[in-house]
């Protein structure tokens, strides 16, 4: 309490013996507070706690560290009776990564390092041979599609595909949920899919917040217990944008790490297997498979949710959109559209650069006719599969990082004044420093990890 209303508020206190008298109610109830906290932190009458209850704050608070330690111990059997054989050990490591990431006690980038510890000294593998696995082709593939796709997202490119596919299909719900599902399912197929949802996320709000405005339906309701949900419509919007982005990394040898980890595991399994698993012949198998996936979760999600081929249903009237819902909903991505101003420099070169790297991908040893890699194999005298998706990848991305992401250079030649000049450098299309701060580097020992384990099982 302050000094000045300390005094304010004293009166004459006599203490008699251990009991003390106060003229003021006000310092009497001051008094007993103090006496309660007191009693609270370290008096005779302070609840002790039971062994139960501190057992159950022990595993509350050091639940990682006991896992560590038992999960070892309870996976020793693996190992007994002896003798102990490789795949005995490369089982027992196995086991321990898999309970390891389920519970994540260390870090998952950390629990791959596993490998690297237990395969040398128990003479499963060599150091050597160990960690080529952690730097192979198909995670040197899967670090070049994680540069690519950071490039698409720094210059904003699939925001404005995102947009312009909006006002290309409509503004129903069943309209819009087709333009954001095709959009993210075709960026899925070259981003990754956390990429491809985060990029849908503001836009689904921004839609939908406009419905809402219009009185046309509620992001969130709220349950008989107050808990604060999401409405069905939303749940739909946002189902659609997650179940896409799954779709869409199916279509591409690059779409999502579990098919570069599957090719990584066939060619080191069988390194001496034509090439199945071309970039083309991969997508001639997977693609028809998306299209059919993507039509099916989208027919399932509009009869469910929207109430489509069931207009009597409470889903119909509560999706309907009256025409001005539509025109307000156009005048917000319209409005949007237009911040996003004409197509720049920059987003012309991350077309150039990655729909052309799209293109020798599927042309590099496609097996249907002679590719590049065939040819350049040829010439140069090299054995069949020297040259890799990964060579391509390293390449793009390298010139990505060296072109300008626009020409204000050129205003060295042409100014004529000083402070004309530019006072900073151009920056290159792909920024290092930016990709270096998001890109997911933990995800290349988790690849390594998975083709390492299985292939010496």
């Amino acid at each position: 309490m302050p000094k000045h209303k300390e005094r304010e508020n004293r009166r004459t206190i006599r203490f008699n013996g251990n009991a003390a008298f106060c003229s003021s109610p006000l310092i009497s109830a001051q008094l007993s507070d103090i006496m309660n906290l007191s009693i609270r932190f370290g008096s005779a009458e302070e609840p002790r706690l039971t062994g139960k209850e501190k057992l159950k704050f022990f595993l509350a608070v050091h639940w990682r560290g006991i896992c560590c330690v038992a999960i070892p111990v309870l996976a020793l059997p693996i190992l007994l009776p002896p003798p102990t054989e490789a795949y005995h050990w490369c089982a027992f490591t196995l086991v321990i990564m898999a309970c390891f990431w389920v519970t994540e006690c260390i870090p998952l980038a950390v629990t791959s390092f596993l490998p690297i510890i237990i395969f040398p000294l128990t003479g499963i593998t060599s150091t050597t041979a160990t960690c080529s696995a952690y730097i192979s082709d198909s995670l040197m593939m899967f670090l070049g599609s994680l540069i690519l796709a950071a490039c698409v997202e720094q210059s904003g490119l699939h925001v404005r595909l995102a947009y312009f596919a909006i006002r290309t299909i409509g503004f129903t719900h069943i309209r819009l949920l087709l333009s954001m599902s095709l959009v993210t399912m075709f960026v899925s197929m070259w981003l990754t899919n956390t990429a491809a949802v985060t990029m849908m996320v503001p836009i689904n709000f921004a839609v939908l917040k406009v419905f809402e405005e219009q009185k046309l339906m509620t992001i969130f309701e709220y349950t008989a217990d107050g808990e604060r949900v999401a409405s069905d419509i939303t749940t739909c919007y946002f189902c659609a944008a997650t179940y896409s982005a799954t779709i869409g990394g199916l279509g591409t040898i690059i779409g999502t790490a579990t098919n570069l980890v599957m090719k990584g595991l066939l060619v080191k399994s069988f390194p001496l297997v034509p090439e199945y698993l071309s970039f083309p012949q991969f997508s001639a198998f997977s693609i028809p498979m998306m299209i059919c996936l993507e039509a099916t979760m989208l027919l399932s999600l509009c009869v469910v949710f929207l109430g489509w081929l069931r207009p009597k249903s409470t889903a119909a009237k509560r999706s309907y959109v009256t025409p001005q819902g539509q025109a307000a909903a156009k005048a917000v991505v319209d409005a949007s559209w237009k911040e996003l101003g004409s197509i720049t420099f920059w987003e012309y070169m991350v077309i150039l650069l990655f729909g052309g790297s799209m293109v020798l991908f599927f042309c590099r040893s496609p097996q249907m006719f002679p590719g590049w890699g065939d040819i350049l194999e040829d010439i140069f005298d090299r054995p069949h599969k020297f040259i890799k998706d990964s060579a391509l990848a390293c390449l793009v991305g390298f010139l990505m990082f060296v072109s300008p992401s626009n020409l204000s250079f050129f205003k060295n030649f042409t100014v004529k004044y000083y402070e004309q000049l530019p006072k900073k450098p151009v920056t290159s299309v792909l920024d290092w420093k930016k990709m270096d701060a998001s890109l997911p580097y933990s995800f290349m020992f988790l690849l390594g990890k998975l083709v390492n384990n299985i292939c010496q099982v």
